[in-house]
């Protein structure tokens, strides 16, 4: 059977390739390419480059855990720095027997006290950003002006205000023709001789426009909104490539791939995927009913 990476062109390919030269060079050790843990590899001093939580300094510049302290320090990432948000979250599970303690221990554990605590006497970096400002801008957190610096570079798409307005956009721009075309046959059906006994009966284009018009995209109107509602329950694909699950452009669809796929709860995404189709259902045959009744009249 043909290796997987014996395409020079695979990006496996390339990647081992690299990984060979890093090796080549002395960047890395045998014994830590397959290491499930890489922090022990850069303090041991065996590594040139690491990918480290913040506050790790704190553990490479020690030199009672560390073979590579003072000489540690954080480095912009290449290019224009673009890195990624990881968002993170609290929860009760609803199976817990105690879901008010449960939410009072989490709004300790989140207040700027226990975070300030926390970081004084473990190290532990504080999630709340105003006391990590706060912090950096006190001189206590080594290395802040580099991850301040690095905050600044985020994909543009990870701005849910930007994430929410594109995704309306690509669904408008997509859909758009497919509505001016039944808009469009419509208003050249209408006959040019109601607008000239309106125009007779001394109606202005404002009495044309509400009185003959607007009667007469009426039905096609009704019938756009329905296919538009539909579309708008089972849009995925695009919204999906561009921001995957980002909460800011979830829409029914793919929450309902998340899941039952992301998440395995096959059962629970069942029963949204039977929703769904129930609700489309009536949809679909509210559209039918009106297309039939256009075609009678």
């Amino acid at each position: 059977m043909e290796s997987t990476f014996s395409d020079p062109d695979d990006p496996g390919y390339k990647s081992f390739a690299m990984l060979i030269d890093f090796y080549n060079k002395g960047l890395i050790s045998p014994e830590r390419v397959a290491s499930p843990n890489p922090h022990p590899a850069f303090w041991a001093g065996q590594a040139a480059f690491h990918q480290a939580w913040q506050g790790s300094l704190a553990i490479a510049n020690n030199p009672e855990k560390s073979k590579i302290a003072p000489n540690a320090d954080y480095l912009l990432l290449p290019d224009k720095h673009f890195t990624w948000s990881l968002p993170a979250g609290l929860g009760i599970s609803s199976y817990s027997k105690y879901p008010k303690a449960a939410e009072q221990f989490i709004e300790f554990m989140i207040s700027e006290e226990t975070q300030a605590y926390l970081f004084k006497t473990h190290g532990m970096f504080p999630a709340l950003k105003s006391l990590f400002e706060k912090l950096g801008a006190e001189g206590q957190i080594e290395g802040y002006e580099v991850m301040a610096e690095q905050a600044k570079y985020q994909f543009w798409l990870n701005n849910p205000f930007v994430a929410l307005n594109l995704s309306i956009f690509m669904f408008v721009w997509r859909y758009s023709p497919f509505i001016t075309v039944l808009f469009l046959g419509v208003l050249q059906s209408i006959p040019n001789e109601l607008y000239e006994a309106a125009r007779v009966d001394g109606a202005g284009p404002l009495g044309q426009f509400f009185f003959i018009t607007v009667p007469s995209l009426q039905r096609v109107g009704a019938i756009a909104v329905i296919l538009i509602l539909i579309a708008s329950f089972t849009v995925f694909d695009d919204i999906y490539a561009l921001m995957g699950f980002d909460e800011a452009t979830k829409t029914p669809m793919i929450y309902n791939y998340e899941v039952t796929f992301e998440m395995g709860r096959f059962g629970k995404g069942s029963a949204m995927a039977y929703m769904i189709g129930i609700f489309l259902f009536i949809l679909t045959m509210l559209y039918i009913r009106m297309s039939f009744r256009k075609e009678k009249a």
